[in-house]
This record gives structure tokens, sequence and C-alpha cells, in this order.
């Protein structure tokens, strides 16, 4: 994605929050005129985006080589390395000199790797913020090197000062303790196979190929990673949810009254339609629709509740064979933190039995973070009871 259109979607996204703000002071007039320039800042960006990739189009000209009176942008050395793998001398001097200052990889250069370029991996990054990603509600912090550590203080509820008389000396107070966080980045990847028509098609086909199987495989990598972490925080203190007093419970006693204003809830299919159906004392169904957003639903009707698959976090058994839905809920951002190198390389190889017999092309991908625990008391996990309620099918393996 380029400058041009995120500058545009920065400014959607801007006009629409400020459209939000006026609309909910009342001036109606004002979110009018704000939803109309939205509108065509919408347009703008649709037709912006049609012309460029229409350009960059023309620019690969199916892979060939660059001609030499073009500017040549880190993607478009990319997509030219690819299809001329094993043929340097296909490359253009330009693509030759993008291609060492750029998109070479710490030096290695006969392996095929190459770093994703920055288009792509800024494209891969929004669009794994979307859907079911868990990403958004935890804190995500950039970092440089491969391994570190961050002084987080403890026990921030401090007591009073005494009382000083007059000319009396003043007592010593025991000053901030810190716990130290150490992170160390690891590795994650795989392999994708994709056909030799694939490969050898146009350089836009192979980007969004590409763009579409990074998505999901880094979305599902971070979300496992940040389940299994709010699993291991809240391992032996997990609490089983039957009524509606076991929710409030939760909320007002389990969890620090620090967390009250910027606590979300996170479960499965089988848990939301539970907490859907449940009632208070007074009849009333205890999730209600945000009143701002009406698409999205609230418990107690201050907490977010984020639907995930099913096949993303199961109903589990316990010993006595009773149905219970995970519910986690607590203030993410407080209780983890991802620590993005925010690196994405690409390798890639044609030869090798397996490959040649099928006339296809391996790519190898790999991203490096690490995920840890800042706060393990930011999150509460629930065990919903689920009894006879239905629950979702597996799909059976093909």
């Amino acid at each position: 994605m380029s400058k041009k259109l995120r500058t545009i979607l920065e400014s959607i996204e801007n006009k629409k929050k400020a459209a939000l703000e006026l609309l909910n002071s009342g001036d109606l007039e004002g979110a009018k005129k704000l939803r109309d320039e939205v509108k065509n800042l919408k347009e703008t960006y649709d037709i912006t985006k049609e012309l460029e990739d229409e350009e960059k189009e023309e620019v690969l000209n199916n892979g060939k080589p660059i001609e030499k009176n073009k500017t040549v942008s880190a993607f478009d050395a990319f997509v030219s390395a690819f299809k001329n793998f094993g043929k340097s001398e296909n490359l253009d001097p330009k693509t030759v000199e993008v291609l060492r200052n750029t998109t070479m990889t710490q030096g290695v250069p006969e392996d095929g790797g190459l770093t994703v370029p920055q288009d792509i991996r800024v494209e891969v990054q929004e669009l794994r913020r979307q859907g079911v990603a868990l990403e958004p509600y935890v804190n995500v912090e950039s970092v440089s090197t491969l391994s570190g550590s961050r002084n987080i203080e403890v026990d921030a509820d401090h007591t009073p000062f005494d009382n000083v008389d007059e000319e009396a000396e003043f007592p010593k107070i025991k000053g901030p303790q810190f716990r130290k966080i150490d992170y160390k980045v690891k590795k994650k990847g795989g392999i994708l196979e994709i056909t030799r028509e694939l490969f050898e098609d146009t350089g836009i086909r192979l980007r969004q190929y590409l763009v579409k199987w990074l998505t999901k495989k880094t979305r599902a990598t971070r979300n496992f990673l940040i389940i299994k972490k709010m699993d291991e925080m809240t391992v032996g203190k997990e609490v089983e949810v039957k009524t509606f007093d076991d929710l409030k419970n939760i909320k007002n006693i389990h969890l620090d009254p620090v967390f009250e204003t910027t606590s979300i809830v996170l479960t499965n299919q089988e848990g939301f339609n539970y907490l859907d159906q449940m009632k208070d004392s007074d009849g009333k169904y205890v999730v209600q629709p945000d009143p701002v957003k009406a698409t999205r639903k609230l418990l107690f009707g201050t907490d977010p509740i984020v639907i995930i698959p099913s096949r993303t976090l199961p109903v589990v058994e316990d010993v006595e064979g009773k149905k219970l839905a995970p519910m986690y809920i607590g203030d993410l951002k407080e209780a983890i933190t991802i620590f993005d190198r925010e690196t994405m390389y690409i390798g890639f190889n044609d030869s090798g039995d397996s490959y040649w017999q099928f006339d296809k092309t391996g790519i190898k991908v790999r991203e490096r973070l690490d995920i840890q625990v800042v706060d393990d008391e930011a999150v509460v996990k629930g065990l919903i009871d689920i009894g006879d309620m239905p629950t979702v099918k597996k799909k059976p393996k093909r």
C-alpha cells in the first residue's frame, strides 16, 4: 500500500471518529457533513488504488526485466528477482542496486533470501489486525534487537504519607518496586508451495496470493500465542461460571477495580451463546447492544465482547465430563505485550525432486517476535458450564 493510500485511510478513520463524537454530543448536522466527507474520501481511495494497481501492472510487465529509464521500487525488484531466480543476468542494474541496498537478507543473497518489500509488509500488518484478530487488544512494542528487558513497576498502590509534626524528623518511606520482564525474539515460519504457473504469472497476482497467505498465517500465529499466554497466566485460578452472580463475582472481586473501565470479554461461540441467553434477576438479558456501535455487544453494559471461533478457542471437558467454554475478562493491553521485531523474510527454491516432479516452487516465510506476560492480575479466566447447550460441530478432516 502506497503512502498516499495510507494517508487517505488515516483521514477516513479520523473523520469517522470525529463524526461519532459530534453525534454523541448532539451535533447531527456536523456529523452528517463529516459522513459525506468520508464518502468522498472512500471514492478517492478506490480510484487512487485502481490507478496505482494499473500502473504497477504495467511496470511489472509480466516479470520481464524493468526498463532502465523507470524507477525501481522494492516491490518491483522483489518480483523481478522472484521471476528471474537463477538468472541474475536478466536483472537490470537498477534492480540489482535496489536488491543490494534494501532487500537482500543479512549478506546471504545466494540462498534466494529476500525481505518482504515495505508495501507488502505494511499491507499484511493492516490486514492481520482485521477479522478475528487478538493483536489489537494486547500491547505491541516494536523492538530493534533480538533480546532485551523492561522494568515494570509492581504494587503501584502505595500507602499514604505519615503525619509529620513541626520540626520533627521525616520518616523514611519505601521506594517503588520493579519487576524485570525479559524478552527474546523467536523465529516463526513455514513453507508455502505454489505451482509454476502462478510463479510465472503476473506480479500482481503473485502479490495477492502472498499477501493472503501471509495474513492468515501471521494472524493465526499471534492468536495462538496470545491465548497460550492467557492460559499460562491464569492456570489454577480459573473461576467456574454457572450464574449471572458468578460473572459479577469475577468483575467485582477477582478483577482489580483499576481495570473497571478498560476490560473486555473474550469467549468462543458457545460461551457467547450462553451469555446471550442469560438473564438477570429482573428478567433482562445481560448482553446488550452497544448504543454507539450497533454491531458490538456489551456485558455489564460496559465490557465489549469479542467472539473467537470455537476452532481457535474450543470447548473443553473437565474430569467430570462437564462442557466448559473458556472466557477471559480483563485488560489485555496491561496483561500481555508482543515484542515485535517487525521483520519478515522470504526465501524460495524450485530445486529438489518433489518440486521438480510436480512443477512447484517452495516459498519459505519467517517472522520474529516474542510475547510475554506483564501483569498476570489484569485478566481473569472463567469457565462457563454450558451444560446441554449445542456446540459447534467440528469440520471433518479432508
